[in-house]
């Protein structure tokens, strides 16, 4: 078997120590930043109820519904909170 050493390598595998410098920071002029579309969403956001009535009344109403939720997500959150509660018995 013949081992042929490979010295003749490119810069690709030269590693250099110098680290890059990083650069300076600057802070945005104010003749650069735009808020139209920031303000336009507060006053979206202030011009909505704090309760919707609607979203209150399905929820009244699926809360004195006796299949909801389905058996299959019951049985879901069940094991996820006997999980749960096994993880929290194993770390005490």
């Amino acid at each position: 078997m013949e081992i042929k050493l490979n010295s003749d390598l490119g810069s690709v595998a030269r590693t250099t120590s110098q680290t890059p410098k990083p650069k300076a920071v600057t802070a945005p002029s104010e003749e650069n930043v735009f808020f139209g579309q920031s303000q336009a969403l507060n006053e979206t956001l202030t011009g909505l109820p704090d309760i919707r009535v609607s979203k209150v009344e399905r929820a009244r109403s699926l809360a004195l519904t006796e299949t909801y939720p389905p058996a299959e997500i019951q049985h879901k959150i069940a094991r996820l909170l006997a999980v749960k509660q096994e993880q929290t018995e194993s770390t005490q």
